[in-house]
């Protein structure tokens, strides 16, 4: 249970969630629901990384302002490249997790290969195949620790069709979206980076990208590994209202 806030936010803030690899609305439904403006989009598959992006820019603007954009990892790499390819399109954007780039080429290239392996895995033996092998992984200890939240996410993912699936982690690969590094420092709305304190790498990463960026600030989230909206639901929460209604608050104040 993520609990609930007091009181409305000081004006109506859209927010757009956007989940990460093989997850859709139905990770938010707890957070997004303490928010009386809220939208969690489910990815298409099939557009290619510049595609979905540009979905994503079309989805958003046509929301009321003022709009703050949402994503966890393969959603952050999405919601990160839709502000930098349109500026102004948000008030203010929250990425957990997010991986802003592979920068070698040999790096981006094997990442690039073993996405599409794992496409071929997916579209030979389904889903639910896939998804039992993924969670195995120790990456996802942490995650693992509810169990009844861990099985909820587990019988989720399983129904994500394989072509949506297949073609998302091909397609969306991190081998092949454009390295954003460079481009963090052109981010002036207010940012949001959260890591969970487990996740030693993510927490790095997003310590760097939070330096190259005018307008940003890092949250550590304790007790937490990848995936932080589902593994500290209430702590995350917090944050994100308390994020947003300190925007709510400057817009305001700037009219």
């Amino acid at each position: 249970c993520t609990g609930s806030f007091r009181g409305p936010l000081r004006e109506p803030v859209t927010v757009v969630f956007v989940h990460g690899f093989l997850g859709g609305p139905g990770d938010w439904r707890e957070i997004a629901g303490q928010f009386p403006s809220s939208h969690s989009l489910m990815i298409p598959g099939g557009l290619g990384f510049d595609g979905t992006v540009g979905w994503l820019v079309r989805a958003v603007a046509q929301l009321p302002p003022p709009r703050t954009l949402v994503g966890y990892s393969m959603g952050g790499r999405l919601a990160l490249s839709a502000v930098i390819h349109a500026p102004g399109l948000v008030d203010g954007i929250v990425l957990e997790s997010c991986h802003p780039g592979l920068e070698q080429p040999m790096e981006r290239g094997n990442r690039a290969q073993l996405d599409m392996e794992r496409s071929c895995q997916i579209r030979q033996n389904g889903t639910a195949a896939f998804v039992e092998q993924w969670y195995k992984a120790t990456f996802w200890d942490s995650l693992r620790s509810d169990a009844e939240v861990f099985e909820r996410m587990v019988l989720r993912r399983r129904e994500v069709s394989s072509y949506v699936a297949s073609a998302n982690i091909s397609q969306l690969s991190p081998g092949l979206m454009p390295c954003c590094w460079d481009a963090l420092a052109e981010v002036s709305c207010p940012a949001l980076l959260i890591a969970g304190g487990l996740d030693h790498k993510y927490c790095e990463l997003l310590r760097r990208a939070s330096d190259a960026m005018p307008n940003a600030r890092l949250e550590i989230v304790q007790n937490a590994g990848h995936n932080v909206h589902l593994e500290r639901g209430q702590r995350y929460a917090q944050l994100l209202h308390r994020f947003i209604v300190g925007e709510a608050g400057h817009n305001a104040s700037s009219q």
